[in-house]
C-alpha cells in the first residue's frame, strides 16, 4: 500500500489487491481512511 498526498486536499492510495474493490468496499475504505487521517481528503 502506498499513500501519496498529491495536493493540499487530495491523496492517492495505491493498493495491490487480488481483485478490484466493489463499490461498498471502496466506500468502507474511504470512510476508514477519512476517519483515521482526521481530514476529509478527496
Amino acid at each position: 500500500m502506498q499513500v501519496v498526498q498529491t495536493r493540499l486536499e487530495e491523496i492517492t492510495l495505491h493498493l495491490v489487491m487480488p481483485r478490484m474493490l466493489n463499490d461498498s468496499e471502496m466506500t468502507d475504505l474511504t470512510t476508514f481512511i477519512h476517519g483515521n487521517l482526521g481530514h476529509p481528503f478527496r
